[in-house]
């Protein structure tokens, strides 16, 4: 993608979206199975039955979104503006609405909510591995970006306790969502700059080796 020198703001801008990534992340299979079983009385048979289900579609489903993601790899910053608004609702609808059975409703919002996971990190981490050539230097945008995810995972872990705490169980999800609605919009719009200027630098790279420019 870019073999020029890597700058730690040029990381940052890459490795932010991890963090709300992680933070979606994060009640998905923590959170959201222990709210429906005490919250909506789910039985915990059942709610294993359908973790297990989406967990074999969520890995049916990461070959196909690599090959649509490589297909319109033009119009990533499409894909990973949709996804992103994809996984907020889906966080969103899971601890904080109710239209159907909560069964039912408990595995469309997480159904959702993993694709919409999966379509970012499998295209984040592609975007990290086409970003150099060198080893090394993909390494250092592996660990920046890691532990940009783990600071998010870490925000995600203590924030229920404490929104709990001072708001009680119902607005703390709520509050949950709306960070992460609020952490999602910044890091995206921290991040859409940094993906237009180094796929714009891709597509130059190409045309030079075809001999285009």
């Amino acid at each position: 993608m870019n073999d020029a020198p890597i700058s730690k703001s040029d990381l940052c801008r890459y490795s932010l979206l991890a963090v709300p990534i992680a933070f979606a992340g994060f009640p998905l299979y923590v959170l959201a199975p222990d709210y429906y079983a005490t919250k909506h009385g789910v039985s915990l048979s059942l709610l294993g039955f359908l973790l297990l289900g989406l967990r074999l579609f969520d890995a049916l489903q990461d070959p196909l979104i690599g090959s649509i993601s490589d297909r319109y790899r033009n119009h990533e910053s499409l894909l990973f503006g949709l996804s992103g608004i994809a996984l907020c609702v889906g966080i969103y609808g899971l601890f904080n609405a109710l239209p159907a059975s909560p069964a039912v409703w408990f595995a469309c919002c997480i159904a959702l909510s993993v694709t919409a996971y999966s379509i970012m990190s499998i295209n984040l981490n592609t975007l990290g591995s086409l970003w150099t050539k060198d080893p090394a230097a993909q390494t250092r945008i592996a660990s920046w970006r890691e532990a940009f995810g783990l600071a998010g995972l870490l925000v995600a872990v203590t924030l229920p306790v404490i929104l709990e705490k001072y708001a009680g169980e119902e607005r703390g999800y709520l509050y949950y969502s709306i960070i992460l609605c609020f952490l999602m919009l910044f890091a995206w719009l921290v991040f859409r700059p940094w993906l237009s200027q180094h796929a714009a630098l891709r597509t130059a790279k190409v045309q030079s080796s075809l001999g285009i420019l």
